[in-house]
């Protein structure tokens, strides 16, 4: 029996150690960004009440934004990224597909995107148990709504995560 286990054992380490190709990688392009597909939302309920944000509106953004500002409305903390790659994963959060607005979800806080000192949009964050989107304000108005990729939902999921330990351990 031990040494069937042993035979079997090294046949597969031998199939296992055949692919010794390098996986090719590719980078997302510096000079223009494109809006993920999302995964379809499942949970989703409500109404589209407006379009996606423009998607010129976003290549700018990848281009010009120098800064994003996140606050919360539940959590005595703030946050921001500064650095181009991760002002590019943030823009990448936003999916292109419009969002819908359902009522029973309160929005958990604002992101503030900065282009050279100056407010170029703001957006209210909503991400809950079946909720996952931004609503984009244009004078304290909303005028776009967007749902989020996996990307941003993992996001929040994660920083709302080291919020409640932050929270729960003073």
């Amino acid at each position: 029996m031990v040494r069937l286990l042993l035979i079997f054992a090294t046949i597969f380490f031998l199939f296992s150690c055949g692919n010794t190709k390098p996986k090719k990688t590719t980078q997302p392009s510096t000079s223009a960004i494109q809006q993920p597909t999302p995964v379809a939302p499942i949970q989703a309920k409500g109404e589209e009440l407006y379009p996606s944000v423009p998607t010129d509106l976003i290549r700018s953004l990848a281009t010009n934004c120098d800064y994003i500002d996140y606050s919360f409305d539940h959590y005595p903390v703030s946050m921001n990224r500064s650095e181009p790659q991760d002002i590019k994963h943030t823009l990448m959060q936003i999916s292109a597909q419009p969002a819908l607005i359902n009522k029973d979800c309160p929005p958990i806080g604002r992101m503030l995107f900065y282009q050279k000192g100056s407010i170029a949009l703001e957006a209210r964050v909503y991400y809950s148990e079946g909720c996952s989107y931004f609503v984009f304000l244009d004078n304290q108005k909303p005028v776009y709504a967007n749902f989020m990729t996996a990307s941003g939902i993992s996001f929040f999921k994660d920083v709302i995560g080291k919020f409640k330990k932050l929270t729960t351990q003073q």
